[in-house]
C-alpha cells in the first residue's frame, strides 16, 4: 500500500495484492466508515460544525467519504492513467457528497 496526501483532508492510497478488488476495498472502507461513525458518536464529535458550512446542521460531525477506482496496466502514458484513476475516485467522492452521502455512515 502506498499513501500520499492530496489536500488538507484528502488522501490517496494505492493498494495491491492477491484478491484485492474494487469490491474488497469498497467493503473495507465501508466497514471503516461505520467504525469511525461509532467512534464519533461515542465521543460526542457529531456536533462539530463544518468549517465551510457552519450553519448547516446536516454537515456537522466528522467522518470519511471515499471513492474507489481500479488501475489497469499501462504500457504508455502512465501519468495519464494515474490522473484518470485519481479523477475517477475524486468524482465518486464529489458525487456522494452532492447526493447526500454522509461521511457519517451511508447514503
Amino acid at each position: 500500500m502506498s499513501k500520499s496526501s492530496r489536500g488538507g483532508d484528502e488522501f490517496s492510497f494505492v493498494i495491491v495484492g492477491r484478491g484485492v478488488t474494487s469490491g474488497t476495498v469498497e467493503a473495507a472502507l465501508t466497514s471503516a466508515q461505520k467504525a469511525v461513525q461509532q467512534y464519533v458518536e461515542a465521543h460526542g464529535l457529531s456536533a462539530i460544525p463544518h468549517l465551510k458550512h457552519p450553519e448547516d446542521p446536516t454537515r456537522r460531525g466528522t467522518g470519511i467519504v471515499f471513492g474507489v477506482a481500479a488501475i489497469t496496466p499501462a504500457t504508455a502514458n502512465v501519468d495519464a492513467v494515474i490522473s484518470s484513476v485519481l479523477a475517477t475516485a475524486d468524482h465518486q467522492v464529489e458525487a456522494r457528497k452532492a447526493g447526500g452521502y454522509s461521511s457519517r455512515g451511508g447514503e
